[in-house]
């Protein structure tokens, strides 16, 4: 669920991916909405994280517990609204 820009007729979809950074020379996937650090260490990463990290591949988008929470209680407000 991205963002959606059609410019001179051509459509392009910016899909929310994970914010990989190096910290202190090693990887660090960061929340995709506070910035806070979620997971550091590239050799902690999975094979995937890792692919994405060092080739700069699309990584779906990482939250924190407090997002996640946030995001959680919004689509469940959202579906409230829905049932009414």
């Amino acid at each position: 669920m991205g963002r959606i820009e059609v410019k001179d007729g051509i459509r392009t979809e910016y899909k929310p991916s994970a914010v990989i950074k190096f910290n202190s020379g090693h990887g660090a996937i960061l929340c995709s909405t506070c910035n806070v650090i979620v997971k550091e260490g590239h050799y902690n990463f999975t094979e995937v994280e890792q692919e994405a990290f060092f080739n700069n591949g699309h990584l779906d988008p990482y939250y924190c517990d407090d997002c996640k929470q946030k995001i959680m209680e919004y689509n469940n407000e959202k579906n409230m609204d829905r049932r009414t």
